[in-house]
């Protein structure tokens, strides 16, 4: 198999959290027979005094995870490496370089975006181990095992854009506009009518037709067995 027209995975370091301007770039040599996407969505179990089993609650989804083990090889065995006229200590610097030294302006850590063919992955590096495992006769490293796992980075306002702000599980301020109905305002938040009583009680309105244009409609998470 011919490894020089392998599409490699590659490293891209920002100096921003705009993703705007490169500061850097690392080719991984060899690509890896796999990689690792660590996804979770946490939730409180915690189990009430006297109770058998849980209802578990929704509390948020964690920051994906991905987890890459590759190798650097300097024995100028392996056909398609892009670093073969560079040592593994060199290699090993150029990644650190790229995705582990603190930026030399803002003194934090490197906003990277790891990119294979059509998947793209914006992130930080949370962690990385370096196993060296063939040495020369001088004791030089002649291969080195990198193992890294990047946290997934959004920024605010592309989380914003991704998060669906609508959700009823989240409490929202709503700005009451022309012919607004109070019923409809309910349906449109909840996906059901009857809440529409208990937010004129939250919000104070002896007359849920007679909407005040401009003025705030709070519209908190209701339990499903509430209204």
């Amino acid at each position: 198999m011919n490894n020089s027209n392998v599409e490699k995975i590659v490293l891209r370091a920002f100096k921003g959290k705009k993703f705007s301007t490169i500061s850097g770039t690392f080719y991984i040599p060899i690509n890896p027979e796999q990689y690792t996407r660590d996804l979770k969505i946490k939730h409180n179990d915690k189990q009430g005094q006297g109770n058998q089993g849980t209802d578990p609650k929704f509390q948020q989804t964690e920051p994906e995870k991905l987890k890459l083990d590759f190798f650097l090889d300097g024995t100028n065995t392996v056909e398609g490496n892009l670093y073969k006229d560079k040592s593994v200590t060199e290699q090993v610097e150029d990644f650190l370089t790229t995705a582990h030294y603190m930026d030399s302006e803002s003194h934090k850590p490197k906003f990277l975006k790891i990119s294979w063919k059509d998947f793209h992955f914006e992130c930080l590096l949370e962690s990385v181990s370096i196993n060296y495992t063939l040495f020369d006769r001088t004791g030089d490293p002649l291969r080195a095992k990198i193992s890294a796992t990047f946290l997934q980075y959004i920024e605010q306002e592309k989380r914003s854009k991704k998060e669906d702000k609508r959700s009823p599980d989240l409490t929202r301020i709503h700005l009451i506009k022309e012919h607004e109905k109070l019923p409809l305002l309910a349906f449109e938040g909840y996906n059901k009518i009857q809440p529409y009583m208990e937010l004129a009680r939250i919000n104070g309105l002896t007359n849920f037709r007679d909407l005040t244009v401009g003025s705030s409609l709070i519209m908190p998470p209701f339990d499903k067995n509430e209204v």
